[in-house]
C-alpha cells in the first residue's frame, strides 16, 4: 500500500512539475510577443511631440533626473548637444518630471540648447533610462541605445548621427 501511495506521489509531482514547465514556456512565449523592451525600428515612436517636421532628424533623449546612469552620462549629452547643433540634428530630452524640473537639471549642467519635453514613458517600449532615439521627421524610429553607454557605443551613437547627416 505504501508503495502504491509513493508511486501515485511520484506521478502527481511529475505531472505538476511538467505542466508548470508547460505553462511557463507558452508564458514567456506569449509575454514576449507582447512587451517588447525596446524601440522597435521602423515603428512610430508613440511621443507627444507636436511638429516631427521640424527636422528630418531628430534624437530623442528618454531622461529622468534622478536617474544614476543618466546623471553619469551628461557629458556625453552635453557633446551630443554639440554635434547635434553642427550637423543640424533636432535634439528633445523627454523626462517623466515636468519640463521645469527636466530643464533645470539639464541647465545647470551645462545642456541649454535642446528641447524639453513630457512625457510619462508607458507606450515608448523602454525597460529604463537612459534611452537614445534616433527619428525622423515622421516619428519613424532609426536607431536606438539605452542603459549606460560604452565608450564604444557612445562612438557608435556618433557615428550614426554622421549617416544620418550623409543621407539626408
Amino acid at each position: 500500500m505504501n508503495k502504491i501511495l509513493s508511486t501515485n506521489n511520484l506521478i502527481n509531482t511529475a505531472i505538476i512539475a511538467c505542466a508548470t514547465f508547460i505553462i511557463g514556456f507558452f508564458g514567456l512565449l506569449i509575454f514576449n510577443e507582447k512587451v517588447k523592451d525596446h524601440p522597435i525600428i521602423g515603428t512610430k515612436l508613440d511621443l507627444p511631440i507636436k511638429d516631427w517636421s521640424k527636422s528630418s532628424k531628430n534624437l530623442v533623449l528618454l531622461l529622468q533626473t534622478t536617474c544614476h546612469y543618466c546623471n553619469e552620462s551628461l557629458p556625453f549629452y552635453k557633446e551630443l548637444e554639440r554635434i547635434a547643433k553642427e550637423k543640424s540634428i533636432r535634439v528633445i530630452a523627454v523626462f517623466p518630471q515636468s519640463i521645469e524640473e527636466g530643464t533645470e537639471h539639464l541647465r545647470k549642467n551645462g545642456i541649454n540648447n535642446i528641447e524639453i519635453q513630457w512625457s510619462d514613458f508607458r507606450n515608448l517600449h523602454i525597460t529604463g533610462t537612459p534611452t537614445l532615439i534616433l527619428v525622423d521627421d515622421k516619428s519613424e524610429v532609426k536607431n536606438y541605445w539605452s542603459g549606460k553607454l560604452s565608450p564604444d557605443q557612445e562612438k557608435k551613437v556618433i557615428e550614426s548621427l554622421d549617416e544620418v547627416t550623409k543621407t539626408n
